[in-house]
């Protein structure tokens, strides 16, 4: 919360507009799921997410797969933070843009393409090496680099709105929480 809220404040530069902004944020159905952890709205997305991935990015889900890396490993300190606690400023600021415009898909879609970047700087099959880059993130990617795959990424908010829909109507589903 912490990393969202400063960031509005450096860039609203008045306390009152980024608690405002902060709130307005705060209210969106994804975000208010992260923080007020209503853990099975979280492990839906986590598995829209996995479902997603192993559609765009099949290498990189064996790959979690086979060392058992679960998506609450990274992707729940992606989302709360809005990735401003693991990309460069400037990006995360283009990436809360897309954000507000387009609405959730486009954070499932970051995801993904964050994800594709690294799959692509992957050398190692070591569990230790995947687990630090996907935690610093910024160390590993570039802006450039993010919006090039964000750009080839075929996810449309109707595919991921299927996605969810079948996940939502699953039974049971596999705690990745």
């Amino acid at each position: 919360m912490s990393y969202v809220a400063a960031s509005m404040l450096m860039h609203t530069g008045e306390e009152f507009l980024a608690f405002k902004c902060f709130s307005n944020i705060m209210n969106k159905p994804l975000i208010h799921n992260f923080y007020s952890f209503d853990m099975p709205r979280i492990n839906i997305f986590f598995h829209i997410f996995m479902r997603l991935l192993k559609e765009k990015n099949p290498k990189l889900r064996q790959i979690f797969d086979e060392f058992q890396i679960q998506p609450s490993v990274f992707l729940f300190e992606w989302v709360v933070a809005l990735f401003s606690n693991v990309l460069q400023l400037e990006l995360s600021a283009r990436i809360w843009d897309n954000y507000f415009l387009y609405g959730d898909w486009f954070l499932m879609k970051t995801c993904l393409a964050i994800c594709q970047c690294l799959s692509e700087k992957l050398v190692t099959g070591n569990f230790d090496m995947i687990i630090i880059m996907f935690k610093q993130v910024k160390q590993h990617v570039t802006s450039d680099e993010v919006f090039k795959a964000l750009d080839a990424s075929k996810l449309t908010e109707q595919q991921f709105d299927e996605v969810r829909i079948k996940v939502e109507n699953e039974p049971t589903l596999v705690r990745y929480i």
